[in-house]
């Protein structure tokens, strides 16, 4: 069976919700985010349409350094 593709609002949303994995102490939420991160960049969101209406706008380089800042923080905090 073929793998269905996030939408643009499921990875943003990946996103959004994960972006505290810090404050929450969370590993799982800290890979979830580094895959939306990598999602992001992919989808190349400098700028999408949410809902058909309004736009969001990204700064690539800051979703990469967010990416790289989490990668950082599994590593430190990751005891499996």
């Amino acid at each position: 069976m073929p793998v269905e593709e996030p939408t643009f609002s499921q990875v943003y949303s990946a996103y959004i919700v994960n972006a505290s994995y810090e404050e929450d102490a969370s590993i799982s939420m800290a890979k979830v985010f580094i895959t939306a991160c990598r999602r992001l960049v992919a989808m190349r969101a400098q700028r999408s349409r949410l809902d058909g209406v309004s736009e969001t706008e990204f700064d690539v380089a800051l979703i990469k350094k967010e990416q790289q800042d989490a990668r950082a923080w599994v590593a430190e905090n990751d005891i499996d």
